[in-house]
């Protein structure tokens, strides 16, 4: 039969094998499409080609943040410091830029700054999933 599978966040060996084991377990012309960080993973199981996301630039971060925060609407001139506050904190994580993108929708310049500075107290819990789970990816040198 002929499938799209997609599957996200794999790092285990065992994960592939049970959902993915062999090519000849599904038709001609299916597509299994993985994510990891775990390269090896890939080389491992003979897979036909790879893509490596590249990083966002701080320009696509920024408008990434900001066609979230603002709804494709120019930022404020009041809001310019504000979103590199939101950069920062977010580390240009796609995921995060968006949730805190969100979050920060339609609020005053007042409720950003008390957000932004409530986060370095008590961050955001959906935010800080997102930079955890980036953060475990790494190797014990990348972490340090």
């Amino acid at each position: 039969m002929k499938v799209l599978i997609v599957l996200d966040d794999v790092n285990h060996r065992q994960q592939l094998e049970a959902l993915a084991g062999n090519h000849n377990w599904f038709g001609r012309g299916s597509r299994i499409i993985i994510t990891t960080r775990e390269r090896r993973l890939l080389i491992e199981k003979e897979v036909d080609a790879t893509y490596e996301v590249k990083e966002l630039d701080e320009d696509e971060a920024l408008m990434l943040f900001r066609q979230h925060a603002f709804k494709h609407k120019p930022p404020i001139e009041d809001f310019v410091q504000l979103c590199d506050r939101a950069l920062n904190y977010t580390k240009g994580i796609p995921l995060a830029l968006k949730i805190l993108g969100c979050f920060l929708y339609n609020r005053s310049k007042k409720e950003w700054e008390s957000e932004l500075e409530r986060l370095k107290r008590i961050p955001n819990k959906e935010v800080q999933d997102v930079l955890r789970k980036s953060f475990d990816g790494f190797d014990d040198n990348q972490k340090e």
